[in-house]
């Protein structure tokens, strides 16, 4: 159970929890956007050059850890050639949670290697 259920439960059921199965610490959105496009940057040659970040979605609070909805998943394409969607939200059916996510990435992947050749 993550902390942002347990906090919607205790709201939910107007009750706090004698005991917490964890310390929740709040989260440090900024760095945590931060360390990731630094780990992006190790990773990746020339990601700056080759790169524009359109936005970026941070879950936290309230909001749910997954989006995985037996049943609607979304397309990994868009209307906009060469742009996908990626994520437990798109994944096929029968996955869900971070392996979706990951299942997802690699069916973008393949298409990208089918699709575009390098120069």
């Amino acid at each position: 159970m993550g902390v942002n259920q347990v906090e919607r439960a205790e709201k939910a059921l107007k009750v706090k929890l004698k005991k917490r199965p964890f310390k929740i610490k709040r989260p440090h959105i900024k760095k945590e956007v931060e360390l990731s496009l630094q780990d992006l940057r190790d990773n990746i040659p020339d990601f700056d050059k080759y790169v524009q970040i359109l936005r970026i979605n941070c879950a936290h609070g309230d909001w749910g850890v997954l989006g995985t909805w037996p049943g609607y998943s979304l397309p990994i394409y868009t209307p906009v050639y060469g742009l996908y969607l990626v994520g437990d939200r798109s994944a096929p059916p029968g996955w869900w949670g971070s392996i979706a996510a990951v299942k997802s990435g690699r069916l973008v992947v393949e298409d990208v290697n089918r699709r575009f050749k390098p120069a």
